[in-house]
């Protein structure tokens, strides 16, 4: 993924432009797994990671996305068949179940560079 990313900067540089690039992924794959049981355990990497060392935390903006319940399709392993499943409702607690209670007329998250500090944490441990 990040090689199709380089190349795709490369393209956009040679054709007069800046050479950015958007991903638009979910949390999971745009965080750092190395602070994860998947890197920990697994020796796995996530795609923000790889992004961040590749071309520097400073050129990386990353903007996730979450969800309280839906559908997703996904592989459980690389190159294998993609599976259509339901998303377990959030988990008591969590931010997705906070902004999922709080309803879209009632709901403003400021995301400027002066964010708060946490008041307490989100929670007591890995919510898998």
């Amino acid at each position: 993924m990040t090689d199709t990313l380089a190349e795709l900067r490369e393209h956009l540089r040679h054709q007069g432009g800046q050479g950015k690039v958007v991903v638009w992924a979910h949390n999971s794959h745009l965080g750092d797994a190395s602070f994860t049981d998947m890197g920990w355990h697994r020796g796995q990497h996530n795609v923000g990671q790889l992004v961040r060392h590749r071309f520097g935390a400073d050129q990386a903006l990353l903007v996730g996305f979450t969800t309280h319940t839906g559908f997703v399709s996904a592989a459980n392993d690389w190159d294998g068949p993609v599976e259509h499943r339901k998303v377990r409702p959030s988990m008591e607690g969590s931010v997705e179940r906070l902004f999922h209670e709080s309803g879209p007329g009632d709901f403003y998250l400021p995301l400027g560079e002066q964010a708060a500090p946490l008041k307490e944490p989100c929670g007591s441990g890995p919510l898998v």
